[in-house]
């Protein structure tokens, strides 16, 4: 009953606490204690935050009152509409309702279906080791990383992705490797998912592989 009482009272704490983020943060975890002088609380074991549709769980986070803004370590999760996002370490602000990740960072654009007013929009998976992600526009760009779309593979040192335009951008050594084969090298090459067309730029090259009729 005792721990019961705690999870509840931070719920209430953390709701008024963080209204200022635009929405209600909710947060559960089975331990937590923290400095009232510097407005810093520490949470560990079974983390969970709630704030609208976003959902961050986690084994440890620390959290600044006076910045809204949180670190997550160890087996970070967020889930957002259409997205799930998996690193080592989150860093998170509850205001701006972005977050840098970091290390081991796999995270997988969900399947959309098309409706009226919005065309679909097909799933990919995206490897680094530092994603910047914003939550309301769906946005990222991250550091050194690939891509795997079911029509594509996509490697370069940084890769920025526009949700609204579906487009992708990989900048500097910049690779797209197609299902035949076919290996496209550029400085810059920007891809937009929805129609599969591709544009690229400076000290292009091409290699891809011809059947010998016999």
């Amino acid at each position: 009953m005792k721990r019961f009482w705690v999870l509840f009272t931070i719920i209430l704490l953390f709701g008024a606490t963080l209204a200022g983020a635009t929405e209600e943060v909710r947060v559960t975890s089975k331990n937590v204690w923290g400095d009232t002088d510097r407005k810093i609380n520490y949470l560990e074991g079974e983390v969970r935050f709630v704030q609208g549709t976003t959902i961050i769980t986690t084994e440890k986070a620390r959290i600044n009152l006076d910045r809204n803004d949180a670190v997550f370590e160890e087996n970070v999760k967020l889930t957002h509409t259409e997205v799930r996002i998996e690193s080592d370490i989150l860093e998170y602000d509850f205001k701006k309702k972005v977050g840098t990740f970091k290390k081991n960072v796999v995270m997988d654009r969900i399947k959309t279906k098309a409706t009226k007013d919005k065309k679909g929009k097909d799933p990919f998976k995206l490897f680094t080791d530092e994603l910047y992600f914003e939550n309301d526009t769906k946005n990222f760009t991250a550091q050194k990383g690939r891509i795997e779309h079911k029509d594509f593979t996509g490697e370069a040192d940084l890769i920025e992705y526009h949700d609204a335009r579906q487009e992708l951008s990989l900048v500097d050594n910049a690779k797209l490797i197609r299902p035949k084969g076919e290996v496209i090298n550029g400085k810059v090459i920007k891809i937009n998912i929805s129609d599969q067309s591709f544009y690229v730029t400076d000290a292009v090259s091409m290699e891809f592989e011809v059947e010998e009729t016999e």
